[in-house]
């Protein structure tokens, strides 16, 4: 419940959140506005700074796209600080988020580790993983599914919501951009670790099967191939075959 006083009248009562929404802030970062409180928190023991006063806290003041630091490490820590759930934070952040990829306000290797953070939530990971792909365009979804697989991150949850989306938006484009695709999946491999290769790869055959399956056999894509043009993306496909599946 948000933190209130009553002061002199019983009608006014003063909350952290409408201070934050209507009072001009004057600390340079977020960071030092906590930092601020912090030192003078037994000031605030009836005015506890909560959940939503720091989602509110954030909107204002957003940690700026040259910080050092990953905006989601800095929420998490700040959460810590103040002895809030950052689980709980990021179920009402949201909507920052979405904005925030919308307008191009994140780093990829950011983001990665926001999914790598709440990967063990289903439904959480859900939605910022729906957020991100909804905002991003095929080639930066495509990018985020090699660099996840890179640094580890895919397990079964992720698995879930990545590969359906990954391969939905993959099917939508043509094929010089698939096959170029392919080629940064295959400079991609060497970085994979070796016990998520083969895992890497079935799942990738799976896109690509998929992918020539519409462009080959659909008459309404088929004709746009010529010969060559079929020839070169079978085989590059090839190089990454993990079973006889693109072969037959």
């Amino acid at each position: 419940m948000q933190a209130s006083k009553l002061i002199n009248d019983v009608n006014f009562h003063l909350q952290w959140i409408d201070i934050i929404s209507k009072v001009k802030i004057t600390y340079p970062s977020l960071d030092q506005f906590i930092q601020a409180y912090q030192n003078n928190k037994e000031a605030f023991i009836e005015f506890p700074f909560d959940t939503p006063v720091l989602i509110k806290l954030v909107q204002r003041m957003h940690p700026p796209t040259y910080a050092k630091e990953s905006p989601f490490m800095t929420f998490i820590r700040l959460n810590q600080v103040l002895n809030l759930d950052p689980t709980q934070f990021f179920e009402q952040f949201h909507s920052i988020f979405r904005l925030g990829i919308k307008n191009r306000l994140y780093e990829k290797k950011d983001v990665a580790e926001l999914f790598t953070w709440i990967k063990s939530q289903d439904q959480l990971f859900g939605q910022y993983f729906n957020h991100y792909s909804s905002n991003a365009n095929p080639d930066h979804l495509w990018d985020m599914f090699l660099h996840l697989f890179t640094i580890g991150a895919v397990d079964k949850i992720v698995q879930k919501h990545l590969i359906p989306i990954v391969s939905q938006r993959a099917l939508s484009v043509n094929t010089t951009t698939f096959q170029r695709y392919v080629k940064i999946a295959k400079n991609s491999l060497g970085e994979i670790k070796p016990d998520h290769e083969s895992y890497f790869l079935n799942l990738f055959e799976k896109i690509f099967y998929a992918y020539i399956i519409k462009w080959f056999t659909n008459p309404q894509y088929s004709y746009q191939l010529t010969r060559i043009e079929c020839i070169d993306l079978l085989q590059a496909g090839l190089q990454l075959s993990f079973t006889d599946l693109l072969e037959r």
